[in-house]
């Protein structure tokens, strides 16, 4: 079972000295974000750190994500549940 994913996704592991740095990282990793300025990769600094990867699927949309949900679900129960042989 492949894990399905919306448009976008973000995939990050940060590391901060203080929680304000954090906070401060966070803010910049959203503008970034916004301006279509993240792929994959990594940054780091005095006070923080981060390595990410940013996926956009311009092909799902809402609509498609919830109907891959089912699918899986629906393949999961089936997994799950005992085969009856009569």
């Amino acid at each position: 079972m492949t894990k399905v994913k919306r448009a976008h996704s973000l995939a990050l592991a940060i590391g901060a000295d203080t929680k304000d740095d954090l906070v401060a990282e966070l803010h910049h990793i959203a503008e970034r974000v916004a301006r279509d300025d993240l792929t994959i990769g990594g940054m780091g600094g005095p006070s923080c750190g981060y390595t990410y990867a940013y996926h956009h699927d311009p092909d799902m949309t809402h609509d498609r994500y919830f109907e891959l949900i089912d699918i899986e679900l629906a393949e999961a129960r089936s997994a799950a549940s005992p085969e009856r042989t009569e």
